[in-house]
């Protein structure tokens, strides 16, 4: 999926899973993977971090989200958050 977004124009930022040993060492709050909730704020936070070190060196007008899971809660969710690159406090959920 990277390589085709990337071969189409997009910027592209490759995040782990939050149940990776690595993720949850150096990202996670909690340092316990599974809570949903917690797990998004650490992401968000951690693309937070991406963003303000890179955003001087590129041009960016909006932020996507994609991904694939193998797993998951029971409960079928989807879920889509859009941010401008010009806004640097809110995210539009769902």
């Amino acid at each position: 999926m990277m390589e085709e977004l990337y071969a189409a124009g997009y910027h592209v930022v490759i995040l782990s899973s939050p149940t990776h040993p690595n993720l949850i060492i150096s990202t996670s709050t909690s340092h316990v993977p599974g809570d949903r909730t917690e797990d998004a704020a650490d992401l968000y936070g951690l693309m937070e971090t991406i963003w303000n070190r890179i955003k001087e060196e590129i041009e960016v007008s909006d932020f996507s989200v994609v991904g694939y899971s193998l797993g998951g809660p029971r409960r079928p969710s989807s879920r889509s958050w859009t941010r401008s690159a010009n806004d640097s406090t809110s995210a539009r959920c769902c």
